[in-house]
């Protein structure tokens, strides 16, 4: 009896372990397919932009690629912000300061057309400098809680959406647009349209990929809360 009892136990304990992988790999296979259509959507949405405008200045400060980048930007330090002064009991309320730092300084580097019409020669860096001045010293005051962020965050998913977001923001779209190498690809053929759509497209693929870290790190906090309770 005891025997069969026991049977009957590891059995359930097999049958909720099993409904329990199939559960979690049936919400990765929805996340991925709903970050896979936001990834077509983007891409669909580059080549409506150049077959919209037919003459030399594609992609230029004013496309919709470009507003698209600052809208991401904005999405992405929105709800990072947000999250951070609503959760105080968050537990990756630092990291979300940074990012929403992050994407502040973003954008107004985005929008530095506008300081220079509006505003003056050479003036979009000073906001920058006032976000990093307040954001650091957010940081110092907290010292003593973000290294043990960090060391949490970097173990979880949306670090590493965030590498391979920063990482194609910042290194690879620079590189992948340098006139050098485009001039080398086309030639005498060259045509300063086709760099701007390789930089600026690659930039707005990883600004979208930005915004899953945002997203990816919210999930993973209320991942923490659900068990915690």
């Amino acid at each position: 009896k005891f025997a069969h009892t026991s049977s009957f136990a590891h059995m359930s304990i097999d049958s909720s372990n099993g409904h329990s992988e199939r559960s979690i790999v049936l919400k990765e296979a929805a996340r991925y397919l709903i970050y896979a259509a936001l990834v077509y959507s983007t891409a669909e949405f580059m080549k409506w932009n150049a077959g919209l405008d037919h003459s030399e200045a594609k992609f230029s400060e004013y496309s919709y690629v470009e507003y698209a980048q600052s809208f991401l930007l904005l999405v992405a330090g929105l709800i990072s912000f947000i999250f951070y002064v609503s959760k105080n009991n968050h537990a990756y309320k630092n990291i979300l300061l940074l990012f929403s730092g992050l994407c502040a300084i973003a954008l107004i580097r985005e929008q530095d057309i506008y300081f220079e019409n509006f505003i003056g020669h050479g003036m979009w860096p000073i906001p920058v400098f006032v976000i990093i001045g307040v954001v650091g010293y957010m940081v110092i005051k907290a010292r003593n809680q973000i290294w043990s962020e960090v060391a949490r965050y970097v173990k979880s998913k949306s670090y590493a959406f965030f590498t391979f977001a920063t990482l194609t923001i910042f290194v690879f779209s620079r590189l992948f647009g340098r006139t050098k190498f485009w001039e080398a690809v086309m030639e005498e053929r060259y045509f300063r349209s086709v760099k701007n759509a390789a930089e600026e497209c690659v930039e707005l693929f990883g600004y979208l990929f930005l915004l899953f870290a945002v997203i990816e790190l919210i999930i993973n906090h209320e991942k923490k809360k659900a068990i915690v309770s």
